[in-house]
This record gives C-alpha cells, structure tokens and sequence, in this order.
C-alpha cells in the first residue's frame, strides 16, 4: 500500500472524478512512467501498461499532470 505525500497541488475533485497527481502516485507506488508520443506508459516490476494521452482524462496544472483514479489503469 502506498501513502501519498503532495510537494504542491493535492488531490482535487472534478466533474465527479478524483485527480490525483501522476508523479506523487507514480512515487508512492513505485510505478515508472513515460510519456512517449502519445501514450503514457508505465512500469512497475516486470509490467507493463499503456494508456493513450486522448483517453486518459488527464489534467494539466501549472505543468503538473494529474490522472483521475479508476480510469482503468491497471499494473
């Protein structure tokens, strides 16, 4: 289980979505993640997922991006 711990902007509700903060998430789960063209991918141990940047949902906040949790992500 990871515990997330926010430097800047935290979590925030929107549009009846949770956005939580890809790199405090990313960190406390100790998940790697690329974004390369127009896919984010990520890493975890030996796994691997792809998201595409049109279907995340994704939020941009003074350049920090932000995912809403349960959007399919699964690694």
């Amino acid at each position: 289980m990871g515990v997330l711990r926010y430097e800047r902007q935290p979590a925030f509700h929107m549009n009846g979505l949770y956005y939580v903060p890809l790199k405090v998430f990313a960190d406390a789960f100790h998940i790697q993640y690329e974004v390369k063209s127009k896919d984010l991918l990520f890493q975890r141990d030996s796994r691997t997922s792809k998201l595409a940047v049109s279907q995340s949902k994704q939020v941009v906040v003074d350049g920090n991006v932000f995912l809403p949790l349960g959007n399919g992500i699964r690694i």
